[in-house]
């Protein structure tokens, strides 16, 4: 009976051994996840914030162009106005001054 008794209790350390085995391995897999989680969190982070880097830098390339092209046309329009403005100003002081002293208005 007591060989039985020793028995059963070798079992049971047996099978207890097993059991924190078998929790450690549990653990170790879990750990590796975890790990392998984090490992693909920060790579898809990393491929994300290059994308928005491409973008940005997409973007503000198109802006700077805009911006440029906006620039220029106003410098042709500035340019266009000065030319007629000198073209025409004496001739419009002339008028001005005209009808301001109501020369050239006699009837």
């Amino acid at each position: 009976m007591l060989d039985l008794i020793e028995k059963i209790i070798e079992i049971d350390k047996s099978a207890r051994q097993r059991v924190r085995d078998a929790d450690e391995k549990a653990r170790g897999i879990l750990d590796e996840a975890n790990a392998e989680k984090a490992r693909i969190e920060s790579d898809y982070t990393d491929r994300i914030k290059k994308r928005l880097e491409i973008v940005a830098e997409s973007y503000n390339k198109i802006a700077n162009e805009d911006i440029e092209e906006i620039t220029r046309k106003k410098a042709e329009r500035f340019n266009r106005l000065d030319s007629v403005m000198e073209q025409n100003s004496e001739r419009w002081v002339n008028e001005i001054m005209g009808r301001v002293t109501g020369a050239g208005n006699e009837t």
